[in-house]
C-alpha cells in the first residue's frame, strides 16, 4: 500500500514530536506542477499544515506513487505543463480521478491532458 508516513507521533532529530502525513488519510487528492512546485489538494480535514520537510517528502511521494501529467493549449506550439497526481481510491492505490485539475487547466489557459501510465502518454 503506497503512503508517505505512518500518522503516529515520531521523534525528530531534535527531539521534537510531530505528526506525520499520510496521502491515503490526510487528502482526498493533491497534485503540483514541476514549474512552480505549490502543493494543491483538498485535505480530508481542516488544519493540515505543513512544514518544508514534509512538502518535500510528500512531493517526492506522489511521483513515485501517482500519475506524471501534463496539460497544454490548444495550439500545437504552447508549452506543456507537466505534474503529478495523486488521489486514493480507498485501496491506497492513485487513481486517474483527474476532475480537479479541470480548474488548474482552465486557469492556465490548457485544453489537454495527458497521462503517463504503462510506458506511455494517453489523453484523458
Amino acid at each position: 500500500m503506497p503512503y508517505l508516513f505512518n500518522t503516529d507521533m515520531v521523534m525528530t532529530t531534535n527531539n521534537q514530536r510531530k505528526k506525520m502525513i499520510n496521502l491515503n488519510k490526510d487528502f482526498e487528492y493533491i497534485y503540483y506542477f514541476e514549474e512552480d512546485g505549490i502543493l494543491r489538494g483538498v485535505p480530508t480535514s481542516d488544519g493540515v499544515k505543513l512544514n518544508k520537510d514534509q512538502k518535500i517528502d510528500i512531493k517526492k511521494a506522489i511521483k513515485e506513487n501517482g500519475y506524471k501529467f501534463y496539460t497544454i493549449g490548444d495550439d500545437a506550439d504552447m508549452p506543456k505543463n507537466y505534474g503529478y497526481y495523486y488521489s486514493n481510491d480507498g485501496t491506497g492505490k492513485s487513481t486517474m480521478d483527474f476532475e480537479p485539475l479541470d480548474f488548474a487547466m482552465a486557469d492556465a489557459g490548457d485544453a489537454w491532458l495527458f497521462y503517463y501510465e504503462n510506458n506511455k502518454w494517453s489523453q484523458l
